[in-house]
């Protein structure tokens, strides 16, 4: 395996949202959800409605040959494994929402999470935008915002800025998109979540 397949697979969507929301309870750890139960029982919740059930469906979806590979390079094929994922991160939100004393900055970031997702869903029918791009990209629009609201996590866009650049260096050696691709996703992504955060605060 080559270092740009690993890197790929480490910083695949389906991971990052919910590392760069965890960012901010760490960032400003006021916002923090507070849960009733434990928290190690509050995060397998979390984890299993953002990650275990996308990756579980993308699984199926392979097995069953209704995607021809896990990285869903083909954009006819990616339609079910976002439609599914967005649907998740909705759930999620809703949850949160009703049940749990939710802070408008995690608010934003989730409602963010889900329009980035739907606006893939659709923009994926017509052209292959770069789900990584789109995923770090929100990434830096979360902690962009964090940093406009309270002015910590400064070194924490350095490195998003030279992890970003270094993951689009892996996807175009990949040979998954071209220039386009990747300079759109990131800045969709990044507009779409600084956009959202900034309204719900």
């Amino acid at each position: 395996m080559s270092i740009y397949k690993f890197f790929s697979i480490v910083l695949h969507p389906i991971f990052t949202p919910i590392i760069f929301i965890n960012s901010t309870f760490f960032l400003i750890p006021q916002t923090k959800i507070f849960a009733e139960e434990e928290f190690a029982w509050f995060f397998i919740k979390i984890v299993s409605i953002t990650i275990i059930i996308p990756l579980t469906s993308v699984l199926i979806m392979y097995k069953k040959k209704i995607i021809s590979s896990y990285e869903i390079n083909k954009k006819e094929e990616r339609f079910g494994p976002i439609l599914i994922t967005a649907f998740c991160y909705a759930i999620l939100l809703i949850i949160l929402k009703f049940k749990y004393s939710l802070e408008p900055l995690v608010t934003g970031q989730l409602f963010g999470v889900a329009i980035i997702l739907f606006s893939a869903l659709i923009i994926s029918v017509f052209w292959k935008i770069s789900l990584h791009m789109l995923s770090i990209g929100g990434g830096c629009g979360i902690i962009i915002s964090i940093y406009l609201v309270s002015e910590r996590g400064f070194f924490f866009i350095i490195c998003l800025i030279v992890t970003s650049v270094f993951l689009a260096v892996c996807r175009r050696k990949e040979k998954a998109h071209n220039n386009n691709q990747l300079i759109m996703g990131f800045l969709a992504g990044l507009i779409i979540e600084i956009t959202c955060i900034l309204f719900f605060i």
